[in-house]
């Protein structure tokens, strides 16, 4: 770390949520062992239940239990009993965000702005931005990987670039023919145009949003901010490869997770947005920090002044940050903030 990075005064700080300051996976363990218990396993160590984030579940209970076809499925409607009338809502911040939350404030109260950079829809965001008071203290929402941007205090748009639903029957064609999941947003919920997958049913719980099932051609008549393509990780990078070149020059594909495949208009990305953000503000970009561990952080870690990634974070992301701080249930977002803020 250059010294003079270490010496500079921070006027804005951009943290991303999941795999930083949020932890999505008690309602997802919590549901895998309701699921176990109707078949009379108890599951007492919840850190064995981690694996199942991310693969499909199926797979899961026959691979970690030795479920055949039939008790697997049977497994996933438990799973979704619970999931979908209490796991929905089980979402927490890591151990230590007290002292996280004590070191955010801080530094507002200071002077300082906190920024919240999430893939997450604007409601997915709102529950955090209202623990840190930003509407207080007048921090800022860069929602869908930074298609929206938003004054949380005032609730002005800065900014705002939707996809054009024109691209919306193109989607659901390629999803429907290789059997992935395809999913938009409305004003209150997520709109499912494919059956219903559990990596749909995480962005749900992530988001605390019901899934509304439609016929998104005929549903979608607005201009939605982003799509969201899900698969099993071992496909979806594939998946990546097809649709960039299909829709190059047209839309925006990444993956934020290795099963998220995020289809956004054509430069949005959480970089391009604190860009848009800070000339809004006129604060220059040597006075940017950026905190983030996934596929979909890795734009604003490179361009912010100073990139921090957390010991968590994807391979990538480290390998392309300033510096690694400790992992998100270590503090480390605290950690960040009393070496390069508090300590000036």
């Amino acid at each position: 770390m250059e010294k003079e990075k270490l010496d500079k005064m921070y006027d804005i700080c951009f943290f991303d949520l999941d795999g930083t300051i949020i932890d999505s996976s008690p309602g997802i363990t919590n549901s895998v062992m309701y699921a176990l218990e109707k078949f009379g396993i108890e599951e007492t160590e919840r850190e064995k239940l981690y694996k199942f984030i991310g693969p499909p579940l199926t797979d899961s209970f026959a691979r970690f239990y030795g479920f055949d076809d039939e008790k697997s499925w049977k497994a996933v409607e438990y799973y979704r009993e619970y999931y979908q009338n209490t796991g929905i809502f089980e979402c927490s911040v890591y151990p230590g965000f007290e002292k996280t939350l004590k070191a955010l404030k801080q530094i507002m109260e200071e002077g300082h702005i906190v920024a919240l950079a999430s893939g997450r829809p604007t409601p997915g965001v709102a529950q955090v931005a209202k623990t840190l008071e930003l509407d207080k203290y007048g921090g800022y929402v860069l929602s869908f990987n930074g298609g929206k941007v938003i004054n949380w205090k005032t609730k002005e748009v800065i900014y705002e670039n939707a996809l054009s639903k024109e691209y919306i029957p193109e989607l659901v064609d390629y999803a429907t023919e290789n059997k992935i999941g395809l999913i938009t947003y409305d004003d209150d919920s997520i709109v499912v145009g494919t059956p219903i997958d559990e990596y749909i049913e995480l962005e749900s719980f992530i988001n605390k949003l019901p899934l509304k099932e439609k016929n998104l051609v005929e549903y979608v008549d607005y201009n939605p901010n982003k799509c969201l393509l899900t698969a099993p990780g071992e496909i979806a990078a594939e998946h990546e490869k097809i649709l960039s070149k299909k829709f190059e020059g047209r839309i925006s594909i990444y993956r934020s997770e290795p099963f998220f495949i995020e289809a956004l208009p054509m430069g949005i990305d959480k970089a391009h947005s604190i860009e848009v953000l800070i000339n809004h503000l006129g604060i220059p970009k040597e006075n940017t920090i950026a905190c983030g561990d996934g596929f979909n952080d890795l734009t604003m870690i490179k361009y912010a002044h100073v990139g921090v990634a957390m010991a968590n974070a994807t391979d990538v992301v480290k390998e392309n940050a300033d510096y690694i701080t400790k992992s998100n249930n270590e503090d480390g977002i605290a950690h960040v903030i009393e070496k390069f803020i508090l300590e000036k």
